[in-house]
């Protein structure tokens, strides 16, 4: 919003313009992409001993500290196929946008939508779901690529081998140059969610042992014993983007089957909290959904 103030010619304001701004203008599409990108969530996972007696009111608890404190990402929760073989099978897991990750990935898109040799915007989209890639690193002061210090040393070595030490030293002493590293600040913010963390570890202790994890995300999800996601819950920008993308599904639904995510029946209450619809959702992201096979 934008507010705009006259005054008369005595100081004493006389009218108050205020203008509702839209950001998608200003928003271009590797920024848009990278903001639900898999790389660009820090996940953290409460595994718990006892099965709580509602799993849904817990998880809702979760997700409001995490809004409360800013963060935006999801909640969800289910039960290891290990079952009681497994000492902490009640597992809820928490993604969180690490918008510092998201815009290195930014970044790593914009860079191969721009590549008109082996990149285009199609291109772009098959990496949206790929890892942001560990030598791309950006000077925060100035927002420019650059190659981290350990790459640059790699580079020198090889230049050294290569019988080409003044090139090899130019290499050293540019690694060796002081930066503000976004790269750098991407991992220091994962630290980010201590609060957020001390606050739902104090509760939990009330009532039963729990241990905790940090996988990715996709890993999470995919890991060869699985974990059956039961129910989810949203907070923050992601809340949001979910409600517009289920408020476009069921606008446009024929007997209850949205054009692109599918089932949308039961109500919005009801397919909002459904593991299935967080999953096409993730896939319609990533650009790995089945009605994106052609893009």
């Amino acid at each position: 919003m934008s507010c705009s103030v006259t005054k008369n010619a005595v100081g004493v304001i006389s009218g108050i313009s205020l203008q509702l701004l839209s950001l998608l203008e200003a928003v271009d599409e590797p920024t848009a992409l990278a903001q639900f990108a898999w790389p660009c969530f820090d996940t953290i996972t409460f595994e718990l001993s006892e099965e709580p007696s509602d799993p849904r009111t817990l998880m809702e608890f979760i997700g409001s500290t995490a809004a409360r404190l800013g963060f935006s990402g999801s909640v969800l929760y289910g039960e290891s196929c290990a079952g009681e073989k497994f000492p902490y099978p009640y597992v809820y897991a928490v993604a969180i946008q690490n918008p510092v990750s998201a815009a290195l990935k930014a970044r790593q898109l914009a860079i191969v939508r721009d590549d008109h040799e082996r990149g285009g915007p199609l291109e772009m989209r098959k990496h949206v779901k790929e890892d942001v890639w560990d030598w791309l690193d950006l000077d925060f002061a100035s927002m420019e690529e650059r190659e981290t210090p350990d790459v640059l040393h790699q580079i020198a070595d090889y230049l050294d081998g290569s019988n080409r030490a003044l090139e090899a030293r130019e290499m050293r002493k540019r690694a060796d140059q002081k930066f503000l590293s976004v790269q750098e600040m991407a991992h220091a913010s994962r630290n980010r969610s201590n609060v957020f963390l001390d606050e739902i570890k104090t509760h939990l202790n009330l009532f039963c042992s729990f241990t905790m994890g940090a996988p990715s995300l996709k890993h999470f999800l995919t890991q060869s014993v699985p974990v059956v996601i039961d129910h989810v819950s949203y907070f923050g920008l992601m809340q949001e983007a979910v409600f517009e993308r289920l408020y476009w599904e069921m606008l446009h639904a024929n007997g209850g089957d949205g054009p692109v995510i599918g089932d949308v029946g039961g109500g919005p209450l009801s397919v909002i909290g459904s593991p299935s619809f967080f999953f096409d959702f993730m896939a319609l992201m990533n650009f790995e959904h089945d009605s994106q096979a052609d893009q």
